[in-house]
């Protein structure tokens, strides 16, 4: 008769022990750097990248300060009966100028991520047809 082999199976193994830990360590890719997501950026689109985030931190501090206005619309109010028109009026024109500025900030930041966005893409697709057609 043939012998049977006979394999024995660690329960430590099967359930994820030591061994198995060190195994999935040393599968999982290495994380890459911040920097290295801006390989494919040259200078303009650093310059792009930079426009886009201080027209972003702009809008951002819009809130705030449309919030501002907006307290000093409502203490104008309460004013004097003969100068809540004229106050009211300044402080309208003040918040479509906020908002206006609001959206052209949004479109600008906008606009510069997307453009950035599309000529990194393109380097990293003429890259990779360069390294597929070697």
């Amino acid at each position: 008769m043939a012998e049977k082999e006979t394999t024995t199976i660690n329960v430590q193994d099967v359930n994820g022990g030591e061994e198995g830990k060190e195994q999935d360590k040393e599968q999982e890719p290495p994380l890459p750097s911040f920097s290295s997501l801006f390989r494919c950026a040259d200078c303009v689109d650093k310059v792009l990248i930079t426009v886009g985030f201080i027209s972003m931190f702009c809008l951002g501090a819009a809130m705030p300060a449309f919030s501002y206005v907006f307290a000093n619309l409502i203490d104008d109010l309460a004013g004097p009966p003969e100068l809540v028109a004229s106050n009211i009026n300044r402080l309208s024109i003040t918040m479509i100028v906020f908002g206006l500025s609001a959206w052209a900030l949004a479109a600008v930041g906008v606009v510069c991520f997307s453009v950035s966005g599309q000529r990194q893409g393109a380097v990293l697709k003429r890259q990779f047809f360069r390294t597929i057609l070697r």
